[in-house]
């Protein structure tokens, strides 16, 4: 993640378990204080094998309400 956290144990497993996106706003609710970036290692070359590689995630984004990001924007928050 963005702040080098490791993920793995959470998104390994098709559990219902959302990874924690970090400390939210306290003035907007649905909004992070931080973006959260997610890099993928994989153990493996992806050209190793023939054929094109296809990657298939399961999860969900949730995103801030809508009035939520307005008022935001109306306070300023970059």
């Amino acid at each position: 993640t963005s702040d080098n956290r490791d993920a793995t144990n959470v998104l390994a497993h098709v559990d219902g378990e959302a990874l924690e996106p970090g400390p939210v706003h306290s003035r907007f609710i649905g909004r992070t204080n931080e973006p959260l970036d997610l890099t993928v290692w994989f153990d493996a070359s992806f050209d190793m094998h023939p054929g094109v590689p296809l990657l298939v995630i399961d999860g969900w984004v949730e995103y801030p309400y809508g009035q939520t990001m307005f008022a935001a924007w109306q306070a300023g928050v970059t």
